[in-house]
Parts: structure tokens; sequence; C-alpha cells
């Protein structure tokens, strides 16, 4: 009875523990049931290219959860930066200027969001959620005087500006090259140096963080300022796919995908739990079942119930028994 017993509560921390990988085969072999041709290399390579955007995003986001926060303004900030990088851009037709430049502007306005939440102490739904309509209203404001009301890449750059999302490296696409490396810079950052181990603790209990030592408030601005650097590079990859930005559209529900990849990979929404890995699987799930949906011919409006569903399912298999 007692190795009965022992077994089930292996399983169980097996599968709490590790339920995103489990999840992910599963829907892995699915979609090759439903479509052989699903397994071939290029459908595993554009799976990560696909998910290079909002993976690069949920990283960023998972590390603020993580800490006991959240960022509703993601979507509108790649929509303001990318707007941004690319007015750069046609002013300097350089793609390194181009990235400098939405690296620091995300850094900056993640570091107001870092303000508000870590120094001055206002509630992170309602700061991000703030800075969020600020950010898009701002965006739409400048691109009135624009053709079309859109910021478009000039002819001139255009098909230079194409291959840093649509580009690869023997046959391995730059997109998914950005969100693997940074996947694991930002991995090794959470599981492998003292401040990865000082976030999970402000996330987990502040107080107690506090009395150790931890500068909390430094902690709390510092994850938003990684999570900038991300927003900064993701906005010129998603600006290079779609080669323009409309302010009314871009971006729109990034942070919500950022949040459920995270939820669906492991990180609890009450902070202090939860792998980087499990992101990754994460946001490849996410991906797998828009491909699913799309070869079972699920009509488009109904995809959203889809995924409504595997998030619940993700947060109910993350409760304490």
């Amino acid at each position: 009875m007692e190795i009965k017993n022992e077994m089930k509560k292996f399983f169980i921390n097996t599968w709490k523990n590790n339920n995103y990988i489990v999840v992910f085969i599963v829907l892995f072999l699915l979609a090759i049931i439903i479509n052989p041709n699903f397994a071939t290399y290029s459908n595993i390579t554009n799976l990560f290219k696909q998910s290079a955007v909002i993976g690069i995003l949920a990283l960023g986001m998972s590390m603020i959860i993580i800490s006991g926060n959240i960022d509703l303004s993601i979507g509108a900030a790649v929509c303001m930066v990318g707007a941004g990088s690319i007015e750069v851009l046609n002013a300097t037709h350089s793609i390194i200027l181009t990235f400098v430049f939405a690296i620091t502007f995300g850094v900056v306005i993640s570091l107001i969001n870092g303000l508000l939440v870590a120094r001055f102490k206002v509630p992170a739904f309602i700061a991000t959620l703030s800075t969020m309509l600020i950010f898009r209203a701002s965006t739409e404001y400048f691109a009135s005087d624009k053709m079309g009301g859109q910021y478009i890449v000039s002819d001139t750059i255009f098909e230079k500006f194409r291959v840093v999302a649509g580009g690869n490296i023997l046959t391995i696409p730059y997109l998914a090259i950005f969100f693997i490396v940074l996947s694991l810079i930002i991995i090794y950052i959470m599981e492998n140096t003292k401040f990865g181990r000082y976030v999970y603790a402000v996330g987990g209990n502040e107080k107690s963080a506090r009395l150790a030592g931890v500068n909390v408030t430094f902690i709390r601005l510092a994850v938003f300022l990684i999570s900038g650097v991300l927003i900064g590079i993701a906005s010129v990859l998603y600006s290079s796919r779609l080669t323009a930005i409309q302010p009314s559209s871009a971006g729109v529900g990034f942070e919500l995908d950022a949040i459920a990849a995270s939820v669906i990979g492991g990180i609890s929404m009450a902070g202090g739990k939860g792998s980087l890995k499990g992101v990754i699987f994460g946001v490849l799930i996410f991906q797998i079942i828009s491909t699913i949906t799309v070869f079972a011919g699920i009509p488009p409006l109904l995809v959203g119930i889809v995924k409504g569903l595997v998030i619940l399912c993700a947060v109910l298999a993350q409760r304490d028994k």
C-alpha cells in the first residue's frame, strides 16, 4: 500500500511539474494524425518561426509574473516601438540602428511601468492598463497624418528589412534563432544566477525576501527593464514581418497571448513559481492548437473557445492537491 501511494504521489508530482511536456507531445501527435505532413522539417521550423514574437514577449512576461506582477501594456508597447522603429529605419536605412533604437525605446517605456509599480507602488494591473491606453493612443495620434494612418517601411529599404524576419541560416529561420537564443539566455539568468533566485523570492514572499536583504524595488524594476529589451527585439521582428504598423490593430492581444503561454507553461499567476523552460512549450502548444484547428477545419470563431479551455485546464493542473 505504501509503495502504491508513493507511486501515485510520484505521478501526480510529475504531472503537476511537467504537464506542459505531456500536453505538447499529445497535441504534436494529434497534429500528425490529422495531417501527417505536419512532422516535416519545414513545418517544425515554421512552428518556431510563427511562435517567435509571442515567445520572446512571453519570456519577459513570465519574469514579471514570477516577480509577482503583470504587464498589460506589452501589446501596445510593441505597436509603439514598432512604429518608432520603422520611422528610424526609413530615416537611417540602418537595421543595426533600428535595433538599437527599438531596444532603448523598449527599455524606456518599460522603465515607466517599472517605476510606477516598484517605486510608486501603483498596482501593476492599474499601472500597465493605463500605460497600455497611453501607448496605443500616442501611436495612433502621430499616425494621423500618414498615408492610410500607418507606419510603412519605405521601398528603398523594404527588401533588406524583410530579410530580418524572413531570412534563414542553413534553413533555420532567423526568427527561430532569435527565439531560441533569447530563451536560453533568459532561462540561464533565471535558473543559474543570484538575480534569478531573487526574482523567485520576491514573487514568492516579498516580506521574507526583504528580511533576507533582497532589494525588492530593484528586482521588480529590473524584470520590467529586461522585458523592455525583449519588447524592443520583438518589435523589430514583428515590424519586419509586416513591413507596416497599423496603430489600431498592431500587437492587439499580444499581452493576453503572452500571459496564456506563461500559464500553459506552468508559471503561477500567484508569483514565485514556474520554469521558463515551460514557457517555451507553452508558446509552442498555443501555436500547435492554432495549427490543429486549421487542419481540423474548426471555424475561426470557435478557436478562442479551444484556447480558453486549454488555459483553464493548465490553471487547474497547477492547483495544490
